[in-house]
């Protein structure tokens, strides 16, 4: 990049301020609530992790193009490509956060997955950082974080997982106790937690939360509703 492409670069992205600075991931304040092997795959696959990964890589191969365009044409286009970049990222981030709110029975694939994620992020922010001050040896494309980023939730798309019982691992509960009770799921749970409402209320709500992604739900939350253990 010449000194005058550099610098108009440069140039817009300090007259945009703040909307595209890049949010770092925040986990969750709450415990993670355990789930299946197979679960996870679902989690992963309903938050479309992999698809905002790519959407990312798209907006990071648009600004290499117009980074490398006229300096004369810089400005708009480039307004357009790090805005959309930047809230890629930010959509990146809160669902990583929502995913990590559940605990697969291999701890460190949650663990290796929040790396991932902030590998990212802390790469595109240097990136934009570095355009804005103008020192071309802290802008490189992070093409290849990314693409770490996107194997491995591919192969843990692709993993073979062993089921097991989805009650167990949710809520403690074993599904033979359940069933033994003999009463509809959600009032088994209400018996089964009858002195810790508070955490049915949360696991339920959380789950429940994740599977709905922001839709209104028409009935109650509780243990009925539990849209990955039924």
């Amino acid at each position: 990049m010449d000194d005058e492409t550099l610098q108009a670069v440069s140039a817009a992205l300090a007259s945009m301020g703040e909307p595209w600075k890049v949010p770092q991931l925040v986990p969750a304040a709450e415990p993670p609530i355990p789930v299946t092997g197979v679960q996870w795959q679902t989690v992963l696959e309903d938050g479309a992790v992999l698809e905002l990964l790519g959407l990312a890589r798209e907006a990071l191969t648009d600004l290499d193009a117009a980074i490398k365009g006229s300096p004369r044409s810089i400005g708009r286009r480039l307004r357009l490509v790090v805005t959309r970049l930047a809230d890629t990222v930010h959509d990146l981030n809160v669902t990583a956060a929502d995913v990590l709110a559940f605990d697969p029975p291999q701890r460190d694939r949650s663990a290796a997955l929040g790396n991932h994620i902030e590998r990212v992020s802390t790469a595109i922010a240097q990136l934009l950082d570095g355009l804005e001050a103008g020192v071309e040896s802290t802008a490189a494309m992070p093409f290849d974080t990314v693409d770490k980023a996107e194997r491995f939730v591919e192969v843990e798309l692709r993993a073979t997982f062993d089921d097991d019982d989805r009650s167990a691992r949710v809520y403690g509960i074993p599904q033979e106790d359940l069933e033994s009770m003999r009463l509809p799921v959600g009032q088994s749970l209400r018996a089964a937690f009858s002195d810790r409402q508070d955490d049915l209320k949360r696991i339920t709500t959380c789950i429940v939360g994740f599977a709905s992604r922001g839709q209104p739900m028409s009935e109650d939350l509780d243990g009925a509703l539990h849209p990955l253990s039924a």
